[in-house]
């Protein structure tokens, strides 16, 4: 009887402790960004801001997938500054009963400063194309949560890093909608991969 009780006990309690994944998106080629749709906006001149799916970084050169065969690329290089585009999400996602939920991705950080040819540019005039995590009940008004994700690293190399988000306590109580807040400071692309959401 006693250890019965005890191995019970011992899996209740890691049942507890496991993670759900409720969302998740790797921007693979098979399936783009179908989860998602984008609103511009801020659009000065020039080329627009976009979002698109590739398998391999051109400026800078050198990132690759995470996993599968594709990242999100965000065309901070060729907008202009202060151009901003919002990827969200189609649906919303089903965080109600869920408590500890976080979000968690991969953001490319490179130490590349563009200088136009024939251009004099501060350093600080393009290095701080960013991104935004938001959250929404409706996919209409958006509400910032975190702190913004730059591109740009005064030192060290370019890679990769994980970074993990806690969302907000209300997200447990209602569903729903993430979007990803793009801005262009007109320095190299940004890139994202591996998205996914605990509970």
């Amino acid at each position: 009887g006693a250890d019965r009780g005890w191995i019970d006990n011992v899996q209740f309690v890691f049942g507890s402790n496991l993670k759900q994944t409720l969302f998740s998106d790797g921007f693979n080629s098979n399936q783009g960004l179908s989860q998602w749709t984008t609103e511009v906006l801020v659009d000065t001149m020039g080329e627009a801001p976009q979002l698109d799916v590739i398998g391999t970084s051109t400026n800078p050169a050198g990132f690759n997938p995470v996993e599968g065969d594709g990242f999100l690329r965000f065309n901070s290089f060729t907008s202009e500054a202060g151009d901003s585009v919002r990827l969200k999400t189609i649906q919303p996602i089903q965080t109600i009963g869920f408590e500890y939920l976080n979000l968690s991705l991969s953001w490319s950080r490179d130490n590349g400063v563009f200088l136009p040819q024939g251009e004099f540019q501060s350093v600080t005039l393009d290095t701080l194309d960013s991104v935004q995590m938001q959250w929404s009940t409706d996919g209409i008004n958006w509400t910032n949560f975190g702190d913004p994700y730059y591109r740009y690293r005064f030192n060290g190399s370019n890679e990769w890093l994980e970074y993990q988000l806690k969302l907000p306590d209300e997200s447990s109580t209602q569903n729903i909608y993430i979007a990803l807040l793009f801005l262009s400071d007109y320095g190299y692309d940004c890139h994202l991969d591996n998205l996914a959401i605990t509970g």
